[in-house]
């Protein structure tokens, strides 16, 4: 994470904003889409993280080399709820802004994945 401190102590605390600013910091760039793209590794590990601190069961799977998915589970047996997303994003050529930066203004977080899934 590019954040320490208050960011991250929200984050793990569940504050939504802070959740995304967290994950815009990290470089998750699906590496079929761009050659250097450092894929979702660390932002695997972190959700897995969060969600094992907020109770949740949870699995880390490696379902190809060097992609991974998180599994969190709450609860015992009853209804289901699956919330199927993707942590990787596009590849930040040409961006005009820090890819990573997470910043908060006017409200806004910005970043590669804001208005995405880290959003």
């Amino acid at each position: 994470m590019l954040f320490e401190g208050d960011i991250n102590d929200r984050a793990a605390a569940g504050d939504p904003i802070a959740l995304t600013q967290s994950m815009v910091s990290v470089p998750s760039v699906n590496p079929s889409l761009e050659r250097d793209g450092a894929g979702e590794e660390v932002l695997a590990r972190q959700a897995w993280e969060w969600l094992r601190g907020w109770g949740f069961r949870t699995e880390l799977v490696e379902v190809a080399p060097g992609r991974w998915n998180v599994v969190g589970s709450l609860g015992e047996d009853g209804a289901h709820l699956i919330l199927n997303g993707h942590l990787d994003t596009v590849g930040v050529a040409g961006m005009e802004i820090p890819p990573f930066s997470g910043r908060l203004e006017d409200g806004k977080v910005w970043g590669r994945g804001a208005c995405d899934m880290k959003g």
